[in-house]
């Protein structure tokens, strides 16, 4: 359930990087969502 809310997030910090490409905190938590989706499968 909680992968579609990462999934989401992954969206909107990609959203982020294309504006901003060097923005640290939208990389480095769209990572985390990413790791997290892969615990839950």
């Amino acid at each position: 359930m909680r992968a579609g809310k990462y999934a989401e997030a992954i969206l909107e910090f990609d959203k982020v990087l294309q504006q901003e490409p060097t923005h640290y905190m939208a990389a480095r938590y769209m990572k985390m969502c990413a790791e997290q989706i892969k615990k839950e499968e």
